[in-house]
């Protein structure tokens, strides 16, 4: 009748609808796939009802041998094991036609060029593996960061903020988890991105086994992990579910949980604090307890600096600094304080600014004015030969005199190990300014006094005078004797900082004696402790050895890649204070190349660079070369003038009888070359004479 409702199908009729729907999509994809090969792609499956669900059951159940790929895409953190999608995905498995594979976040050079497709331009390295550890890779949650960020260029890496987008995705996923497991998970997240069920249980005191319950729905959602290889620990599955928990809490609550966390640990780790003194800093610095957060500061940041973590180091001793500023102490006052500023000066130097930066000399002056209105002589020594360590090739003046009011307080207060470190600083100076006498005299003098004394540390420090001397001279003998000593102390010591140098040095000799595959074994192991540690200062005068053991067995190609990434390295430093040493090994390369203007350019910048700070040998090494390269590129006058000067910085050489400056032997036949093309036979006769008998030895 006109009106009436229409009569209700049966269930019956419905499923037989739904069938021959089912089979029509069936037949049409067949028909498809029979004319050539056919893929469906199926995107966000997470999303799909239950309709689309039994549809992909009844294709994959209806395709034998058609050449039918379905790609499917789905979020495994949104997979509810009840739901009908898990159903779908256990049929596929048992009918053997389901293949999986789990998608990893994005490498950091594929998070690096999506941020630049967003941006529209290239970012900041830094700020790309910022990105990149906050996301985790995921290449939605990096979308979604961007567009909270805007403009890449303008945002603090610091305050990249969470996007509520991304919020919200994640907060759904906390949502099924029950109001006792996000309580857990908040005590969790304030523990770390890790953390151990014990230390959880301890605050929430709670039976372990209750927390393993809630853990292990943690762990089926999605929002845990597992460690692998220590039992009860725990890690959250990305990065930002921890950050999204810790954000919701209040600050209040946050101190109060960090603080409860660092007792917990106190009491879980009583016999070994001085191993957990980092995790235990932070808490109590954000727990709001800065006397355990002082103390705790100073304990990591020594730990830390024994095995080079130099970053780690450098961020306790700032945190021991900021939580005595707090509780109102003095560094006159308090002699662990005292020291923590001396510490934080050194430990700049594995930091952007570098050693010899404003902030590290600030520290040191407050180090020092404070050890002197303390009458703490033995930190106004320390500081003293740091401060001269601190400009040792910058400024060879300021350093000697710092070295010397260094040596004079420790013979005042009797402290020989200090007089040792200051008379090993000291000949390190007057080698680097060429006085090569007096550097060995006093380095005779350092380790007479250590081997008296007993002490390996300064026996090290003597040896390591020596050493250097040894090096400048070419003696090859005796630097191999000094280097094999001191590389086993440094080893036994675990002093990898001194034993990069050592073995940088050491491969002088396997070099000149054509000993390749050696030089290259401790080249490669200094780079790589210096890799390590994060001294690029120390790395860009490495890669010369490594450029100059290249170049001397033929392999350009290999002496230019490293050549160059030295350069790059210095040019980073502070001050350029190896720009000399790593300009002069590049420009012989590139001489040797026929290369010139870029020999001369290289070397022009290198002999600037070693001018502004009065680097006598670096001045030296690059002169020779110069003379010659100018003269390459047409510059008779300029090759004339370098050839004068080297003239007259070789007049400053001071050499035992027999020896020379070996290590910059190139800048000798650099020279005779530009004399005996200017017209000077006799003055580049005389030039080669004078090294004949050192290189024989």
């Amino acid at each position: 009748a006109d009106g009436a409702a229409a009569p209700a199908r049966a269930p019956a009729d419905a499923e037989q609808e739904r069938f021959r729907l089912f089979e029509a999509v069936a037949s049409l994809l067949a028909d498809a796939a029979a004319a050539r090969p056919l893929v469906l792609v199926l995107d966000d499956l997470h999303w799909a009802d239950d309709a689309t669900l039994m549809l992909l059951r009844h294709l994959a159940r209806s395709f034998g041998s058609a050449q039918l790929m379905v790609v499917v895409t789905f979020r495994g953190t949104e997979l509810d094991p009840r739901s009908e999608l898990a159903a779908a995905l256990a049929e596929l498995r048992r009918a053997r036609v389901l293949h999986e594979l789990s998608l990893q976040g994005l490498p950091g050079d594929a998070v690096a060029a999506l941020i630049a497709a967003q941006a529209g331009a290239a970012v900041e390295d830094a700020f790309a593996r910022r990105v990149a550890e906050r996301t985790d890779g995921n290449p939605f949650f990096i979308e979604e960061l961007m567009r909270h960020v805007g403009d890449p260029g303008a945002a603090q890496l610091e305050e990249l903020g969470l996007p509520e987008s991304v919020k919200d995705l994640l907060l759904r996923r906390l949502e099924r988890l029950g109001d006792d497991c996000r309580r857990a998970l908040a005590v969790a997240a304030v523990a770390g991105v890790e953390f151990d069920l014990a230390v959880v249980a301890r605050v929430l005191d709670e039976p372990e086994d209750t927390l393993l319950d809630l853990f292990e729905t943690a762990l089926s959602g999605h929002v845990l992990a597992e460690d692998a290889t220590t039992v009860g620990r725990y890690r959250f599955a990305h990065p930002l579910i921890r950050e999204t928990i810790y954000g919701d809490l209040s600050a209040t609550r946050r101190a109060m949980v960090h603080r409860r966390i660092g007792e917990a640990l106190e009491g879980l780790f009583a016999d070994s604090l001085a191993e957990h003194a980092g995790a235990l800093a932070h808490h109590f610095h954000a727990g709001g307890d800065p006397a355990r957060a002082y103390d705790y500061h100073r304990q990591a940041a020594d730990s830390a600096e024994r095995v080079f973590a130099m970053a780690s180091a450098f961020e306790h001793v700032e945190g021991g600094i900021a939580a005595a500023e707090l509780l109102g102490m003095r560094p006159e006052d308090d002699a662990e304080l005292r020291r923590l500023y001396r510490q934080r000066a050194w430990t700049r130097r594995f930091t952007a600014g570098g050693l010899s930066d404003d902030a590290a000399m600030r520290d040191f002056e407050v180090a020092l004015t404070a050890a002197r209105q303390a009458g703490d002589r033995e930190l106004e020594m320390e500081v003293l030969n740091a401060l001269g360590t601190a400009s040792h090739v910058a400024d060879a003046e300021l350093a000697t005199r710092h070295h010397e009011e260094s040596l004079a307080v420790a013979e005042e207060i009797g402290h020989e190990a200090g007089q040792v470190a200051a008379l090993n600083r000291l000949s390190l100076v007057h080698a680097n300014q060429l006085d090569l006498e007096r550097a060995l005299e006093v380095g005779e003098r350092a380790l007479a006094l250590a081997e008296r004394g007993g002490n390996e540390d300064a026996v090290a420090k003597g040896l390591d005078s020596l050493k250097f001397v040894a090096l400048m001279l070419g003696d090859t003998g005796r630097l191999e004797e000094l280097t094999a000593t001191l590389a086993a102390i440094q080893r036994r010591r675990e002093d990898i900082w001194f034993l990069q140098w050592t073995l940088f040095e050491s491969a002088f000799t396997p070099t000149v004696q054509g000993d390749f595959a050696e030089a290259e074994r401790r080249l490669d192991e200094a780079i790589a402790i210096s890799r390590r540690i994060g001294d690029p200062m120390a790395s860009s005068l490495i890669l010369t050895g490594r450029c100059s053991l290249e170049r001397s067995r033929g392999d350009y190609a290999a002496a230019l890649a490293v050549g160059e990434e030295a350069v790059g390295l210095a040019h980073q430093a502070t001050a350029d204070v190896w720009l000399g040493w790593t300009t002069a090994a590049l420009g012989q390369t590139l001489a040797d190349l026929r290369r010139w203007d870029e020999a001369r350019a290289t070397l022009e910048t290198g002999l600037e660079a070693a001018d502004r700070i009065n680097a006598r040998a670096q001045v030296f090494g690059c002169l020779g070369d110069l003379a010659w390269a100018r003269l390459k590129t047409g510059d008779a006058a300029g090759a004339r003038a370098a050839a004068e000067r080297w003239d007259e910085t070789v007049e400053q050489v001071r050499v035992p009888a027999g020896h020379a400056c070996l290590y910059s032997r190139t800048s000798y036949t650099g020279r005779a070359r530009a004399a005996l093309a200017l017209g000077d036979g006799e003055r580049a006769e005389a030039i080669l004479r004078s090294l004949v008998e050192p290189v024989e030895r």
